[in-house]
């Protein structure tokens, strides 16, 4: 097959861009001078669509000729790929935050999402503006998310969470909204058996003592797939918006004196309806190591601190103790450590294929996941260090 992800998609003509930096600026009459599109990740940034990097120099009667970047998603075309993205409906949920969630979220002018602005978003392409062009950037995934950068996901994800709070109770659309109910994973073709070739790999890493415990927790929950399902749909006191792909790579920070001063929350394609608690576990067990995990309950506090000061200011009434998010907190650790034996070993691989140019597959994911366990030992430690915990937390 030819590779269909190295040229510039057929829609991006003239004409379309046109059309987007109409809808940016809000002018019409403008002229395209010329654009650019090239790829816009490496391999191992993104697993759900193509991603492009639009670049445009363009001007309108009167004005000087201006340059402006865009990050263009379109959905996949390799069939394994393609697949996949439908049976989750990553598109789609997407498409529905920024056309339907982002204006509910955005009626108060005092709290604000920390997304990027979304230019348009459409079955075809979902077009928002390159934060990377406006000095925003990736942390470090092989370090971990440190402190400082954690001091900033807390007070983002908490002001995130509280606006999606406000959005569920006050819009029945929303609160009702299938798309969001539905557990994205549940038909992915290959899933289960992923879930399962996962903890068996994790196993095989172990000391003996806790491949024993985690050999019990399969023996106990039919392999992992099933269990995966029941602890994601677990309820915790809040019921709100999850982003549910929480980890580093979907975050982007600015620094000032190599300390982080303000985040954006990216990739909104696996939005759901639940526990919001959820967002916190997959932070602390995917992206996050030991040395600084010691630092949990600072942060945590802080995020309930936000949380509650922002639910305020947003005129929601939340009686919500520290002690009761607590519980909701370490009732979800199992999520954690669940995600963790799944996407640690393929998020940190060294060697991760460009999921861009290949087909996607779950047995490809499983391929990847096994080769980064067999050989990456920051991999064996991140996981070694989860199972601890989970262990000394009485978790498994």
């Amino acid at each position: 097959m030819a590779d269909p992800s190295s040229s510039i998609p057929a829609m991006v003509t003239e004409e379309f861009v046109k059309t987007v930096i109409e809808r940016d600026t809000g002018q019409a009459g403008i002229k395209v001078e010329d654009f650019t599109c090239e790829r816009g990740t490496d391999g191992g940034e993104n697993f759900a669509t193509l991603i492009f990097r639009l670049a445009v120099r363009f001007g309108c009667e009167g004005q000087e000729v201006q340059t402006r970047s865009f990050l263009c998603k379109f959905p996949p075309v390799q069939p394994g790929h393609l697949e996949i993205t439908r049976a989750t409906q990553s598109f789609d949920r997407e498409m529905y935050f920024y056309n339907h969630i982002v204006p509910l979220m955005s009626k108060n002018d005092r709290i604000l999402p920390d997304v990027p602005k979304c230019v348009l978003a459409e079955p075809s392409a979902i077009i928002m503006r390159d934060l990377k062009a406006e000095g925003f950037k990736l942390p470090n995934k092989f370090r971990g998310l440190q402190s400082h950068e954690l001091d900033v996901v807390m007070r983002t994800y908490a002001r995130f969470h509280a606006l999606g709070l406000k959005v569920v109770t006050e819009d029945a659309e929303v609160s009702s909204q299938e798309l969001l109910k539905h557990f994205a994973f549940g038909n992915v073709p290959g899933f289960s058996d992923f879930v399962r070739q996962s903890l068996r790999n994790l196993v095989w890493l172990l000391p003996e003592d806790l491949g024993r415990k985690v050999e019990k927790y399969i023996g106990a929950h039919g392999g992992g797939p099933e269990r995966f399902e029941e602890v994601f749909r677990r309820p915790g006191k809040l019921t709100g918006l999850t982003h549910l792909d929480s980890w580093c790579y979907n975050m982007l920070f600015k620094y000032e004196d190599e300390r982080a001063t303000e985040m954006r929350i990216l990739d909104l394609q696996l939005l759901s309806l639940g526990n919001p608690i959820r967002d916190l576990v997959n932070i602390f067990y995917c992206s996050v190591d030991s040395t600084v995990r010691v630092t949990m309950e600072k942060h945590l506090k802080s995020y309930h601190e936000t949380l509650l000061a922002s639910t305020k200011e947003l005129d929601l009434s939340l009686d919500y103790p520290y002690p009761t998010f607590y519980q909701d907190f370490l009732s979800l650790r199992e999520f954690g450590f669940l995600q963790a034996a799944m996407v640690v070993p393929i998020f940190l691989s060294q060697d991760i294929p460009d999921m861009e140019k290949e087909d996607l597959t779950m047995e490809r994911f499983g391929d990847v996941h096994g080769a980064s366990i067999d050989s990456e030992d920051l991999v064996k430690q991140r996981l070694l260090d989860v199972v601890r915990e989970m262990v000394k937390g009485g978790v498994i």
